[in-house]
């Protein structure tokens, strides 16, 4: 019998007000569930190479950046590159100035439904699982086109809602060179995630009605052998302003 998708029981949801709540011991939880693992350090090198690979400099930046593993990561692939981070939780910002201190970042307690960042600034733009979570995607997509530089890239990496369970079971796999309570925990966890997420015409309906309509790309991907994600590549297009291209569409890739 073939694999059925995971249901998403929660897509329309979205959860930015508990995560604006968190307490700092919850931002302390999480980072060692979410950032810590030695999976996640793989992950967050995978998603490093494809953002700062062939890339002399620029500014980069990183919507949701929970404890800031990721910018870290980022800055050890490419120095040069200018990092800036922003999360809704003003204690997840606090976790992340911990975890970078050394590091040159700008870190700010925003929404990325609105921003205090200057229009047309960003050469990259990326978001690690934290798409699915936004209370106003739309708001969102248009405020990172606003932001980026024409001809600048935004990469999101989401859970795929449509995983099938053969997919999900790689994720056992993968934690098994964690520690026990992680490969107890994670499975759990990572299982919430895909079935909170948006599935492939959910996300390409919110697409093609956005800024990047037209220029959006959508492939399945594999990173730290989870076989769980989605990589969605937008791109500014130089004067494009807002809605769908005529005859345009989100392609999906399998």
């Amino acid at each position: 019998m073939a694999d059925r998708p995971v249901p998403s029981r929660s897509s329309p949801r979205r959860f930015e007000r508990q995560f604006a709540r968190m307490p700092a011991l919850g931002a302390l939880l999480y980072d060692w569930l979410a950032g810590r693992p030695r999976t996640m350090a793989i992950h967050f090198a995978e998603v490093a190479r494809v953002l700062a690979g062939g890339r002399e400099r620029g500014r980069l930046l990183d919507v949701g950046t929970g404890p800031g593993r990721l910018l870290r990561e980022i800055h050890n692939a490419n120095p040069a590159i200018e990092l800036y981070g922003l999360d809704i939780s003003p204690a997840m910002v606090r976790r992340a100035r911990r975890n970078l201190a050394g590091v040159p970042v700008d870190l700010r307690a925003e929404s990325i439904s609105h921003t205090t960042h200057e229009s047309d600034f960003f050469d990259v733009v990326t978001a690690t699982g934290s798409f699915y979570l936004w209370g106003d995607p739309a708001a969102g997509l248009r405020e990172i086109h606003r932001v980026l530089v024409p001809g600048g890239t935004a990469h999101l990496f989401e859970p795929d809602a449509e995983t099938s369970e053969a997919d999900l079971r790689t994720i056992a796999v993968a934690l098994r060179r964690e520690t026990l309570p992680r490969r107890l925990i994670g499975p759990m966890f990572i299982r919430t995630a895909v079935r909170a997420g948006l599935r492939a015409s959910e996300l390409a309906e919110v697409l093609d009605h956005s800024p990047f309509a037209g220029a959006a790309r959508v492939e399945r991907i594999t990173l730290a052998g989870i076989s769980i994600w989605l990589h969605i590549a937008l791109t500014k297009q130089a004067g494009r302003v807002t809605g769908p291209a005529p005859g345009g569409g989100t392609t999906l890739q399998p």
